[in-house]
């Protein structure tokens, strides 16, 4: 799952911010990312034999163009010839009613998923990349942390 980014910087509990790096890739807002060999930002992944660690979630689409009107878009795409900065931290929001009271009670983890996206499935196939990534704090909210679990390659 992808979604939305609710808040930031102290809104989203002291956000974590690095340098900024090139696109590779378009990416949505809400989307989490590692980067390539060329240092140049692309979708982070799980998927054995071709894991990209998580770094950072993309957190605006591209800058608007002088003159065009802004509407609060969750699928604003980051194109590639955008740079987007190494922010660690951030509240995503998702579809009304996608966790249980539950889920939220008991903050569960949220893991690295396929294509820049999250999952609460717990990653287990062998050369897969199992890494906490977030929480869940509301029933359409994810806490995500990137520096809350190192992972480990399974």
């Amino acid at each position: 799952m992808t979604g939305y980014v609710l808040a930031s910087g102290l809104k989203a509990i002291a956000e974590s911010r690095g340098k900024t790096v090139a696109v590779a890739e378009n990416m949505n807002e809400g989307t989490l990312f590692g980067l390539n060999a060329q240092g140049k930002a692309v979708k982070a992944t799980q998927l054995a034999g071709a894991v990209v660690k998580p770094i950072g979630v993309v957190y605006e689409g591209s800058v608007r163009e002088w003159g065009e009107g802004f509407v609060e878009d969750p699928n604003r795409p980051l194109n590639t010839k955008s740079y987007v900065d190494i922010i660690s931290r951030h509240r995503i929001g998702v579809a009304e009613g996608t966790f249980t009271i539950a889920d939220v009670a008991s903050q569960k983890p949220v893991y690295l998923g396929l294509a820049g996206e999250f999952t609460t499935t717990i990653p287990t196939g062998t050369g897969t990349f199992k890494k906490i990534v977030g929480v869940v704090v509301g029933q359409s909210t994810v806490e995500i942390d990137l520096m809350m679990d190192l992972g480990v390659t399974l």
